[in-house]
């Protein structure tokens, strides 16, 4: 039953984003790197996450880096030269890497894998109590689970924000899955 929800919810969790290589962009920040989400949704006509895919992120000199409204997913390390400076502005968004030693902050998560996630891991639903019904849903507004709390072990989601409904008892809107 768990595997047919599963089968039957994929096509939502492919909708609810849009990935966009920017790997040559990420290789050599040098100045000012600008990435701004609504701008990227409006041009690839959606309104679901945008998830920034890339190698390594190489930062040199006096880089001031813009992000808003992003996910950024690097396959490796955000690398700063000895001699950089760093201006960050990260409004709403987050950097997945698997490696940042000379450059922490709540906004970066340092990950392994993180292609997708199981709804059973995500610490806003871990910390729901009892066995409520819960209904998740994208950023497009389109429903991806609704069930019990007691039903998400196998159900994997792809990182990005969600919203999730707690039957009964609360609403919360633009949830980081990790």
């Amino acid at each position: 039953m768990r595997k047919l929800l599963l089968i039957y919810f994929a096509p939502f969790f492919m909708f609810s984003q849009t990935y966009v290589d920017m790997t040559e962009d990420l290789a050599d920040v040098n100045g000012t790197l600008l990435i701004d989400g609504n701008l990227l949704r409006k041009k690839n006509d959606t309104q679901g996450e945008i998830i920034i895919l890339g190698r390594n992120m190489l930062i040199k000199n006096n880089a001031r880096i813009i992000l808003n409204n992003v996910i950024i997913q690097l396959s490796g390390d955000v690398i700063l030269e000895d001699d950089a400076q760093i201006y960050p502005k990260l409004i709403e968004s987050y950097i997945f890497c698997k490696n940042s030693d000379q450059w922490n902050s709540k906004y970066i998560i340092v990950k392994s894998g993180y292609e997708d996630v199981s709804l059973s891991k995500i610490k806003h639903i871990r910390k729901i109590k009892g066995n409520p019904k819960i209904h998740i849903y994208a950023p497009s507004g389109k429903k991806v689970y609704s069930g019990r709390k007691d039903e998400i072990k196998e159900i994997k989601v792809a990182i990005g924000r969600y919203d999730l409904r707690v039957e009964g008892k609360s609403f919360e809107s633009d949830l980081l899955f990790y």
